[in-house]
């Protein structure tokens, strides 16, 4: 077996001191690395607000909200499959995004990346795992779709592009959240680039109490300055080339 060259032996060490600095549990960092995924330094608080959200009055809801680019869907679909949906058995989570052709080819290239070394059953909606546990992949082009949705028992929901929804969509996903398990505490992961028609209830609900240090039961991390390095310098270039409202 080859050894590793001191300069990996240096990252992986710098990579543990962050993890640890970032308050991510060691069985959470190690379930990630045995799994080929290696997170984002600057994405390290969010699996440690996801770990929060266990504790009774811990976060309820957790966002990631900023630029294109620093790789959110890939971070939320790993805190769900590699963490949440192996830790626990059984739980299923809805992963709702807003569908173009484009949108769905962009998730499926996620699924496969990110649990390339990792037990599942790939299903025409979402993915199983070997303990029960599986993800839903739901898609919506307009508010109407999202009825299907509704009165149906979920134990985690994701919903990417969160303010592409209204408040009253979104107060009405949440009645849908609900378990019966008694290791698990449900919660809701959110990603959104910022524009969208529920950009106005995102910001109160999320960005005010993070700049006011009044987070209660949400959790909100900018990633707007973190920089993903398994994407092209012209692309970032680019996104830092934009102004205004893009």
């Amino acid at each position: 077996m080859t050894q590793p060259t001191i300069s990996a032996g240096i990252e992986i060490e710098r990579m543990a001191t962050a993890m640890r600095n970032a308050h991510v549990p060691v069985d959470q960092a190690e379930r990630f690395i045995s799994s080929g995924y290696v997170p984002l330094e600057g994405m390290l608080p969010f699996h440690a607000y996801a770990r929060e959200a266990d504790k009774s009055g811990g976060p309820e809801w957790i966002a990631l909200g900023g630029k294109r680019g620093p790789g959110k869907s890939h971070t939320i679909m790993a805190q769900v499959g590699l963490d949440d949906c192996q830790r626990v058995s059984g739980l299923k989570f809805l992963f709702l995004r807003k569908i173009q052709k484009s949108a769905a080819e962009s998730l499926e290239d996620v699924i496969l990346k990110v649990f390339a070394y990792t037990p599942h059953t790939p299903k025409i909606d979402g993915v199983e795992f070997p303990n029960g546990s599986r993800i839903i992949i739901g898609g919506f082009k307009d508010e109407k779709d999202i009825e299907k949705y509704l009165g149906i028992e979920y134990d985690g929901m994701v919903i990417e592009e969160a303010t592409q929804i209204t408040e009253s969509k979104k107060n009405k996903l949440r009645g849908s959240l609900r378990t019966s398990k008694a290791n698990w505490r449900p919660r809701i992961y959110l990603s959104t680039n910022a524009d969208g028609v529920g950009l106005l209830w995102f910001k109160k609900m999320f960005v005010e109490p993070a700049r006011k240090n009044q987070q209660d039961r949400t959790r909100f991390l900018d990633v707007t300055h973190i920089r993903n390095p398994f994407v092209n310098v012209e692309y970032e270039e680019w996104l830092d080339s934009l102004s205004g409202a893009l």
